[in-house]
């Protein structure tokens, strides 16, 4: 093996532990701001108990459910006017209106005198992509 074979053995030997240890860096990188990221929503409380504003169901079907949701003061008890009525967009989870205290559409509503009531759709049992099952 001649000198000049050698040298560029020893470098590309080089560059590939040069490109593991990249790597690896930026793996440590990427666990490094995940735990950042945790920290920053422990902290700020996005992580905690279920939630979901007190509600009474109105009626309930085979593929639906109505609910109506309870003032949470005696200030909003006495609502006025139409029900403002919540439905999700389909593939979309119901609840998406109800997150948290600071994130609900429900609450939000709820502090501005207005009746709501949330359809929630069931499941399609035996159902496949729209399809009917036979």
């Amino acid at each position: 093996m001649t000198e000049r074979e050698q040298t560029r053995r020893w470098m590309s030997e080089r560059s590939r532990r040069s490109r593991r240890t990249k790597a690896w860096r930026s793996g440590i990188k990427q666990v490094r701001k995940g735990a950042r990221n945790m920290l920053d929503i422990l902290r700020h409380g996005r992580i905690g108990a279920p939630y979901h504003a007190s509600y009474d169901v109105m009626q309930r079907g085979e593929n639906h459910t109505l609910r109506r949701y309870i003032a949470g003061s005696p200030e909003t008890a006495t609502r006025q006017g139409e029900p403002v009525l919540l439905v999700p967009p389909l593939m979309v989870t119901s609840e998406v209106y109800d997150i948290s205290p600071e994130l609900s559409a429900v609450t939000f509503l709820e502090e501005h005198a207005l009746p709501i009531c949330r359809l929630r759709r069931a499941r399609a049992h035996g159902r496949r992509h729209g399809a009917r099952s036979r």
